[in-house]
This record gives structure tokens, C-alpha cells and sequence, in this order.
């Protein structure tokens, strides 16, 4: 499995940078697959941002800002649950796969939703 064409691996990233965004971060690192593009986590202080910046990872506070700067194929969605399905969604229209920490949503309307847009 690879990115888009000319590519090698999935473009990724990650949106939620707590301790579960770090073991993701660790998990697509070990995959061989896919390479961590960027972080966006609004809580994140200064010594996160310098530590991804060491590593070329972007940082970006809102995950718009990121959609809009990296185009990942793939996002990992590790935020606070009640979080998923939104973002999730925002993922979804700016053409990302996603994989979604549980619970996947809220509610089963959430999650059909994410369903419907993701088929």
C-alpha cells in the first residue's frame, strides 16, 4: 500500500498529540508504510512544537491549518472523544482516509454520517 502515485509511503498525521497521538506516532513509524507529516494539537506547548520540529514533522495548532498545508492521505484522529465525529468529518471532505481512536462517535447519527461521507 503507498501514498499517491510517485509516492512511497502514506502521507500521515496526527490530530491530538496527548499520550495516545504519541503511541500513533510510534505506531506509523514502525509500519514501514507511512511517514508522520504533521501534529495538530491546540493544547500543545512550546516544547512539543520544538521536539516535532527537530524531527521535520509540521506543527500546526488548528487542524484546518493543517488540512490546508500538508494534504495527508491518511489522518489519525486522537483527540478527546467527544471530538471524533467532527473531526472526523473535516477530515473526510478534505479527501483524508481516517482512523478514529474509540469511541469511533457519539452517536449512532455521528457515526452513520462519517459512515455515508467515507463510502
Amino acid at each position: 500500500m503507498t501514498g499517491a502515485p510517485g509516492q512511497d509511503k502514506l502521507k500521515t498525521a496526527i490530530f491530538g498529540y496527548g499520550k495516545m497521538g504519541q503511541h500513533h506516532k510510534t505506531a506509523i513509524g514502525l509500519s514501514g508504510l507511512a511517514e508522520l507529516a504533521a501534529v495538530s494539537d491546540p493544547m500543545a506547548g512550546d516544547d512539543l512544537r520544538e521536539s516535532l520540529g527537530r524531527e521535520a514533522i509540521a506543527f500546526y495548532s488548528r487542524p484546518e491549518q493543517l488540512l490546508a498545508g500538508q494534504k495527508p492521505d491518511v489522518v489519525h484522529i486522537c483527540t478527546p472523544a467527544g471530538t471524533h465525529a467532527e473531526l472526523a468529518l473535516l477530515a473526510l471532505d478534505a479527501g483524508c482516509h481516517i482512523y478514529v481512536e474509540k469511541p469511533f462517535a457519539a452517536t449512532v447519527g455521528q457515526a452513520e454520517e462519517i459512515l455515508a461521507k467515507a463510502g
